[in-house]
């Protein structure tokens, strides 16, 4: 049996097909002219079958035990975590310093993780991309506490309300068809879907702070970036005024605004919504991973081709510390999150 490289959703994640790339697997082609200008952009790449995809490995990831302890050298103060979907695992820095080296690494049951979030408790939520699985993390922690399983689907992204339901944007079915939302009902149970009409991926998720649910993807006719919005995390996807060439992650501001990436700007914007026209900053690179600090004053931006991470003001945008070790264009940074501890 072979395993199907899933579509990388992030960065060079924005490919069009699904696997395919050995093994006789076909691809998935969405309606769209403009679908293909998006593969063919420098900072994209087609997927690739990863060595740490067979079955064999794979066994070994999800079943292996942690020998790393909780807490591995990372203190008590604010953290900032970085996905590596190519090299399976999650990066831990300290926000303290410059060009920071990892306090730890998680590595153990991570398949091509991707978004990811922090609750108002410190505890890290992954989107456990290659293992349809979202898992949880205590702060620091590298060992995994819950799995909810995501079947049939390749989470890309993962949001939590005040409530406890969680959320992760689908990037598609593992079967090739059209993405989705799935929600945990008080982070419990079998997961309810949300559905996106005229999808042909789905990318990132965001709550603002009366728990709609604002989700961008692809738009399977035009071929380009859109978002649509779920009044209070429910019912049917409204479509918003905002688009892009091709979306980042999102998040939310302290006073509500949405701030999101482009990754074919690349550019952070920020919107006062419903207004679809956004406030945007340059960046560097592939712009993908996104997240602000619980000052609200900082914001990071991942480069996801580089392989750098950006910590910017906000909303400045006034460059002010670029972390490379333990990241690289073989290995870069795809989902970021930011937990709510003290700024050291």
């Amino acid at each position: 049996m072979r395993i199907p490289a899933p579509l990388f959703a992030l960065g060079a994640a924005a490919a069009i097909a699904l696997a395919g790339c050995s093994g006789g697997g076909s691809a998935v082609s969405p309606s769209g002219s403009g679908l293909m200008g998006v593969v063919q952009h420098p900072n994209y790449q087609m997927p690739h079958v990863n060595n740490a995809l067979s079955m064999k490995n794979l066994t070994t990831l999800l079943s292996s035990k942690q020998y790393v302890s909780n807490d591995a050298g990372c203190g008590t103060g604010a953290l900032i975590y970085a996905s590596q979907y190519y090299t399976n695992a999650v990066q831990i820095y300290k926000q303290a310093g410059t060009n920071q080296s990892p306090c730890a690494t998680v590595t153990t049951s991570m398949v091509n993780p991707q978004g990811m979030n922090v609750d108002t408790t410190g505890n890290l939520w992954v989107a456990n991309t290659g293992a349809s699985n979202v898992v949880m993390l205590k702060k620091g922690s590298t060992t995994i506490s819950k799995t909810l399983a995501d079947s049939g689907q390749y989470p890309v992204d993962v949001c939590i309300d005040s409530n406890g339901n969680i959320y992760a944007s689908n990037i598609i079915t593992t079967g090739g068809g059209p993405g989705s939302v799935s929600e945990w009902v008080k982070g419990k149970g079998t997961p309810k879907n949300l559905a996106i009409p005229n999808n042909a991926k789905v990318l990132f998720c965001a709550l603002d702070n009366k728990h709609n649910l604002y989700v961008n993807y692809i738009d399977a006719t035009t071929g380009t970036g859109a978002m649509v919005e779920f009044v209070g995390g429910k019912g049917t996807a409204k479509l918003t005024a905002v688009t892009t060439g091709f979306g980042g992650g999102l998040e939310f501001d302290e006073q509500n605004d949405l701030v999101g990436n482009d990754q074919l700007g690349p550019t952070t914007c920020t919107y006062e919504l419903p207004s679809g026209t956004g406030s945007c900053k340059t960046d560097t690179g592939d712009a993908l991973g996104l997240t602000i600090t619980s000052s609200g004053k900082d914001v990071y931006v991942g480069d996801a081709s580089g392989g750098s991470l950006y910590e910017y003001t906000y909303p400045g945008h006034v460059l002010k510390d670029t972390i490379t070790t333990g990241l690289g264009s073989s290995s870069p940074p795809f989902g970021l999150a930011a937990d709510p501890g003290v700024e050291l």
